[in-house]
């Protein structure tokens, strides 16, 4: 009976019986993560009715919880917020003695909100060198695999997103879903299309991939390449859950569809599209959005291409989802601050200068 006792299966989302302790841990922290925001939730409706003081509410604590937010909640939906900007442009601004103050959005750093968490390379730290200068070498299965692996993992993300919404679960982690999917599927040399990978073969199989994947995003001939450079990113989540839902977003449009149902995608380096298909898929997306805005947009696309390839009619496709990225991000931003700066009128009653962007 006791010998029974001992056999216990660890958790589902441990790699392996000996991570079972850190699997606790983790979920431990989870769950203190998630108490945290649901008694800051708890205090500011308290707030509100005023049964609390202000002042036991801080600034941090606010901003932490609206970063750390539903990516569907309407805070992070950019169109929603375009169109709440629209209306509260007419709004007067709080008066203020002070001149108006010019915010630098590339000072504003709202990751110092979030939290810190695992990374790629210490979930695979067993298939690293002991020694630190060591060279890791890259052996891909095929000469375009890391590529391929890339569109792969993001057209499965993307209708993972798709499943959790409807169902109304929570969207893993990316850095977990990356190591997952490496341990489970693998692209077909010849057809390019994703596999099942067989039990015989999937530990030894996935061992490999997840190291070459990290040796290929390391690689200096990989740095300058878009595709990469986002996808790396997001790995080292250097972007928040909302920005990865908008860009997953932005690439099923511009792709009509996973990427690789597109041929050529699964065989080349970098993905090129005409002019007229990206800017429809500017237009569909940026529909929210004036046709100043929009054109804006266009041309700094344009000026890309024409910089980088000769070619103003022909796009790097990770070039122009990049450039939608980084448009979210600004717009996320001013948004940002603007909560910021409003939490400060109301909350000590101070009178602040309107921030402008530049």
């Amino acid at each position: 009976f006791f010998f029974f006792l001992m056999l216990r299966r660890p958790p589902r989302s441990t790699h392996c019986i000996s991570s079972a302790a850190s699997d606790v841990y983790k979920r431990q922290v989870t769950e203190k993560t998630n108490r945290d925001v649901q008694e800051l939730r708890i205090q500011l409706k308290l707030q509100r009715e005023g049964l609390v003081q202000k002042d036991e509410v801080s600034t941090e604590s606010i901003l932490f919880s609206f970063v750390w937010d539903s990516p569907y909640s309407e805070q992070n939906d950019l169109a929603k917020h375009k169109s709440a900007n629209a209306q509260n442009a007419a709004e007067p601004f709080p008066e203020t003695s002070q001149s108006a103050q010019e915010v630098k959005l590339d000072t504003v750093d709202i990751r110092k909100y979030s939290y810190l968490k695992p990374k790629y390379r210490a979930l695979i730290d067993d298939l690293l060198p002991e020694s630190e200068g060591a060279n890791l070498k890259y052996s891909p299965a095929f000469p375009v695999w890391l590529h391929v692996v890339i569109r792969a993992i993001l057209d499965s993300k993307f209708t993972e997103v798709l499943l959790s919404f409807n169902k109304g679960k929570r969207i893993t982690r990316f850095v977990d879903f990356v190591y997952c999917w490496l341990g489970n599927f693998s692209v077909d040399k010849n057809t390019r299309e994703v596999r099942l990978l067989e039990y015989t073969e999937r530990e030894a199989i996935a061992r490999k991939n997840r190291l070459d994947l990290l040796v290929g995003l390391e690689a200096v001939s990989n740095a300058k390449l878009w595709e990469v450079s986002t996808f790396r990113d997001f790995l080292e989540e250097e972007f928040g859950l909302d920005e990865l839902v908008y860009f997953l977003h932005c690439r099923f449009i511009l792709f009509k569809g996973p990427q690789l149902s597109i041929g050529t995608a699964g065989f080349c380096v970098t993905h090129f599209m005409g002019k007229d298909k990206v800017f429809d898929a500017v237009d569909r997306i940026m529909h929210a959005y004036s046709e100043d805005e929009r054109k804006e947009l266009k041309s700094k696309l344009t000026a890309f291409a024409k910089n980088s390839y000769k070619d103003p009619n022909v796009f790097d496709c990770g070039m122009v989802l990049r450039v939608l990225l980084e448009f979210y991000r600004k717009e996320k931003k001013e948004n940002f601050v603007r909560f910021e700066e409003l939490y400060t009128i109301a909350r000590r009653g101070l009178k602040v200068a309107r921030p402008v962007f530049p």
